[in-house]
């Protein structure tokens, strides 16, 4: 009755929201939630909280600053799991699901500044299932849920940002100073530049709407430290993709 007749104003649920949200990035950061003998049950227990508060009705009422500082914990959170063999399942299942929900939201995503760490961080985390893969009987299945959440990423946030991304880290992964065990990384990130290329000539409107001289200039740094001499001594399948 008496919230019929003095009903909460919304700025002050707004902000009741917002600062629910806090706590929870907060609880992400405590001592006993992060690490190899961390609490599950909690961890779990928060990221089921957080998923259903960035789905809810009054998502573009949160803070936007909060999401990068969440994606950048999640990411940090996968990543650190996803090294260890004896880590939970379930932890990574969770993560890879908040992260998806994450950048399904456009409220959420403006806010990511964090797009190129994240990308990485994610690819980092597959490839360290596939280095674990002998210790665990379902490494295939998490890997395809982390392949999943990659791809919510690259669907959802912008294109142009994404490819640059996703050169510039090409670029760097097929340089000398890198070893030749990169070759994993180096095969996901064309994966992934194949993957924004396809999602282009199949929506050609999205062309419109990319800088192209960025692109461009960034292909052209790759081509000048490697020119098609080059590639004849190496895996021609990233240039091949590139040219």
């Amino acid at each position: 009755r008496d919230t019929q007749e003095h009903p909460v104003p919304r700025q002050a649920r707004n902000h009741k929201e917002e600062t629910f949200l806090e706590d929870l990035i907060e609880k992400l950061e405590q001592p006993e939630i992060r690490g190899e003998h961390s609490d599950e049950k909690s961890f779990l227990s928060i990221l089921k909280k957080i998923s259903k508060k960035i789905q809810s009705e009054n998502r573009r009422a949160l803070a936007v600053k909060d999401s990068e500082k969440l994606i950048g914990l999640l990411s940090g959170h996968l990543e650190a799991e996803t090294s260890r063999a004896s880590s939970s399942s379930k932890k990574i299942v969770s993560l890879a699901g908040v992260i998806s929900n994450v950048f399904k939201i456009p409220e959420y995503v403006k806010g990511v500044d964090l797009l190129s760490e994240t990308i990485v961080s994610v690819i980092r985390s597959i490839l360290n299932l596939k280095n674990t893969s002998g210790a665990r009987k379902d490494s295939e299945a998490l890997q395809n849920s982390l392949i999943l959440a990659l791809q919510a990423i690259l669907e959802n946030s912008d294109t142009a940002s994404c490819i640059l991304v996703t050169l510039k880290h090409l670029h760097s992964a097929i340089s000398p100073n890198f070893p030749p065990e990169n070759k994993a990384l180096v095969d996901f990130l064309t994966k992934c530049l194949s993957f924004q290329t396809e999602k282009i000539s199949t929506t050609p409107s999205l062309i419109r709407d990319i800088s192209t001289s960025e692109i461009l200039t960034q292909f052209h740094r790759i081509f000048v430290d490697f020119p098609p001499p080059v590639w004849k001594e190496r895996d021609s399948s990233p240039f091949n993709l590139i040219k």
